[in-house]
């Protein structure tokens, strides 16, 4: 039924204020987004159609991993091109005409990997006959390699045990380094949110994976935690973005320092410099910052969508964040800049899983360090910051590098020589692709 503002006001429960089970009002709700929200929640679709949709997915995956017909670990690259693995690429519609469109990486939850998504049974059901016959690729194998002209696949070298070759210990091992690495927001969604202790502790390890694999990294993700099916009755408060937040923290800080996994994290952050006084705190050190939102189960299609909008705002404002952040360390990339370190990731991580993904290494075997003087002044300084580094900044290292001159230049001419020239050369500042990687269990 659809009431005008007069009509509902007349309404005998609307007169009364009658409260619903949960003791909520009833509230006014947009009949289209009613609509849609029913739609998502309960699709009224068979399984069969499930099957379809999986399948049409397929065209969205990003990267991942499967077996070739002898039943070898690989690791592939594919673009838009279909494959068995679980990271998917979709493009947010509201900025994909931008110079700064947004690309959601969707992934399965921190604890992925011990559970088969529905879309591999869905792709595996395509071909249930399939045997691996060792020493063999049967003509259809070679013939998606034909295919596939635009993707790449690399063997997964540190897959040499049972173990590692497991779809569970590449989720937790593998995909966090890479999404970690490239993306500029990573939204975990929650739907129990008395674990919270337990999700803020494989937050962490999932980032600290991550960290301690790879040196350079310009600027780290924001972080958002959307609580999903949040229980109607809680106090309305908690649907406002930074109560949210300040309560969900404030309830796990004291476990931070007496869980002593969590005090092994305070330990190293504590020796990184860090300022670690809560929760908050532990979780920045790894996070540009952290963001709650909570999401209402059924009932309430109005506040579903209102607080789905707060979540994409969030997003939005971590993206435009990080955007800034990466713009004032001049690297600021566009689709066409990327791609070569994202090629370097895919290479290394293949073949290193324990070596950490150097950031200045990668730049530098896409833009060499010129063979002249201010190329050779530069590698010295790189070479001083490896053996010093956290203990100078750039400006200290070339500070302590001007004495070598003992005549009459002075540090102003030697560091404009070297630093005028990629001023002058690079223009690494617009067409930014924002990354959000998505992962949850709900």
């Amino acid at each position: 039924m659809t009431l005008c503002n007069e009509c509902w006001n007349s309404q005998l429960p609307h007169r009364r204020g009658t409260r619903g089970p949960d003791n909520v009002p009833h509230e006014k709700t947009d009949y289209e987004v009613a609509q849609k929200i029913q739609a998502v929640l309960d699709p009224s679709i068979t399984d069969e159609q499930r099957k379809v949709l999986h399948q049409k997915d397929e065209n969205t995956t990003w990267f991942g991993v499967a077996k070739d017909e002898l039943d070898e670990l690989i690791f592939q690259d594919c673009g838009n091109v279909p494959t068995s693995g679980d990271v998917h690429l979709y493009v947010d519609p509201c900025t994909h005409f931008t110079d700064y469109p947004i690309l959601y990486a969707d992934c399965e939850g921190l604890d992925g990997g011990a559970r088969e998504p529905m879309a591999l049974q869905a792709k595996r059901t395509e071909n249930p006959n399939r045997i691996a016959q060792p020493g063999k690729r049967t003509p259809s194998f070679q013939k998606r390699l034909r295919k596939k002209h635009h993707s790449s696949q690399r063997e997964i070298t540190w897959a040499d045990t049972v173990d590692k070759k497991s779809r569970q210990f590449v989720v937790k091992n593998l995909y966090p380094r890479l999404l970690y690495t490239f993306s500029d927001v990573v939204v975990f969604v929650l739907r129990n949110s008395r674990v919270i202790e337990n999700t803020v502790e494989q937050l962490i390890m999932w980032a600290s994976a991550a960290v301690e694999k790879s040196t350079n990294q310009p600027v780290q993700p924001h972080l958002i935690i959307a609580l999903n099916a949040t229980e109607n009755s809680i106090d309305p408060e908690q649907w406002d973005v930074e109560v949210a937040t300040r309560r969900l923290m404030e309830s796990i800080t004291e476990a931070i320092f007496t869980n002593p996994k969590f005090i092994d994290y305070v330990i190293k952050g504590r020796e990184r410099k860090q300022v670690i006084r809560n929760a908050q705190d532990l979780l920045c050190s790894y996070y540009s910052s952290v963001r709650v939102v909570r999401i209402p189960t059924k009932g309430r299609p109005q506040l579903i969508s209102d607080q789905l909008g707060k979540l994409y705002r969030e997003i939005h404002k971590g993206c435009m964040e990080s955007q800034e952040s990466k713009r004032r360390v001049r690297m600021l990339l566009d689709s066409d800049e990327l791609q070569p370190y994202l090629q370097y990731a895919f290479d290394h991580f293949s073949n290193h899983l324990e070596t950490p993904f150097d950031f200045v290494k990668a730049s530098f075997l896409n833009n060499p360090i010129p063979r002249d003087f201010s190329g050779n002044i530069l590698k010295m300084a790189l070479n001083v910051m490896n053996v010093w580094k956290n203990k100078l900044d750039g400006f200290d290292i070339f500070k302590e590098l001007s004495p070598l001159d003992l005549r009459r230049a002075s540090f102003g001419k030697i560091i404009s020589s070297i630093v005028m020239t990629p001023l002058r050369t690079s223009a690494i500042a617009t067409g930014h692709v924002n990354t959000v990687a998505l992962l949850g269990d709900a």
